[in-house]
């Protein structure tokens, strides 16, 4: 039987809980970890919104030792240092996602999913990747999540030179998403944001042009900065209705024969249904993705992921602003909650 501290969420709008769970050794194909670093995503503030059904275990991003495996586990081994992540290690057309494993407090049993804010966790071998022992743990925390929703997203779908790029949201995840159009070239790489110290982080992730736009027009803005030609990409972390609507007007239009128009890439989380018109979406050649995860490839892509952070490729060193023990969780999650924290924020375990 293991035991272990975690952050439990017990009712929404409350702090969550620190206690002890428990949990029994790993079946056939399940891990035992003991958490290295976990990182802090948008997405748990959701979680956080709502009461779940039974106790809660979050953090789905970090990286960790492992301490036990299932006979069948044979991608990681005891003592290997891994990356935790959402995206599955292994993956295939009937492959069952999202296996649940079991944890046990105040003498219940629960279900639970993937997590990692806790000292140890136990989950589905399929949400860990191996690192090599060299690899920094801290850099490569935030790969799981952020690295590959953002830095890669970019990297799938920009396939053009001399571009014109726009990223809604200067967050962690916006500061990523900077540094890799940075790293590709963008002619014009215009940020938006409503918070100016994150407008300013921004600049120096290496944008080129800011807008506030609690202050400016965006759609003035954005044609006086490309010379009325629109945006090839826009990279949308903010999920808001209004802002994606506003992208039909500031997207490149393509010319038949010649061109294609520009890309809306959405990223963010939304509960929202944005409204536009897909006869003028056809006749300007123009294009919207979603991208869950920046389409990973878990076996393809983490390699080169880890490479690029290696080799500050991808400046990890910039993006993790922020480093909290767990025993401080929901101070983080407040700073979180008021948009008080520039680029990325990290629980040492």
């Amino acid at each position: 039987m293991y035991k272990s501290l975690a952050a439990i969420h017990l009712k929404k709008n409350k702090n969550l809980i620190l206690d002890e769970i428990s949990f029994s050794s790993p079946s056939f194909d399940e891990v035992v970890l003991k958490n290295t670093y976990a990182g802090i995503c948008h997405s748990q503030l959701i979680n956080l919104s709502r009461t779940p059904g039974c106790p809660e275990l979050l953090g789905h991003e970090g990286t960790a030792e492992v301490v036990a495996v299932g006979n069948k586990v044979k991608h990681v081994k005891e003592g290997d240092k891994v990356i935790v992540s959402w995206m599955p290690n292994h993956s295939s057309k009937n492959q069952e996602y999202l296996k649940w494993t079991s944890f046990n407090y105040k003498n219940v049993n629960y279900k639970s999913l993937i997590y990692n804010w806790s000292t140890y966790s136990k989950i589905n071998s399929q949400f860990v990747s191996k690192l090599n022992k060299n690899e920094n743990s801290k850099m490569h925390s935030i790969m799981g999540c952020a690295v590959i929703s953002a830095y890669l997203a970019v990297e799938k779908i920009v396939n053009k030179k001399n571009f014109n790029s726009l990223v809604l949201g200067a967050g962690g995840l916006g500061s990523l998403a900077i540094n890799a159009l940075k790293n590709l070239k963008a002619k014009n790489n215009i940020v938006l944001d409503k918070n100016t110290k994150k407008l300013l982080f921004a600049k120096k992730m290496g944008c080129t042009h800011l807008i506030n736009n609690t202050k400016e027009n965006l759609e003035e803005k954005v044609m006086r900065i490309t010379k009325n030609e629109g945006l090839d990409y826009i990279f949308d972390f903010t999920g808001n209705k209004s802002l994606q609507e506003s992208c039909f007007k500031i997207l490149k239009k393509g010319n038949p024969g010649y061109s294609v128009g520009g890309t809306l890439a959405i990223i963010g989380f939304s509960y929202d249904d944005i409204s536009f018109s897909a006869k003028n979406l056809l006749m300007n050649n123009q294009t919207i993705v979603g991208m869950r995860g920046g389409w990973c490839d878990s076996k393809k892509d983490f390699p080169k992921l880890k490479s690029k952070i290696n080799n500050n490729t991808i400046n990890i060193k910039n993006i993790i602003t922020e480093e909290h023990e767990l025993k401080n969780i929901n101070n983080v999650i407040k700073k979180f909650k008021d948009n008080k924290i520039l680029g990325r924020a990290v629980i040492k375990l």
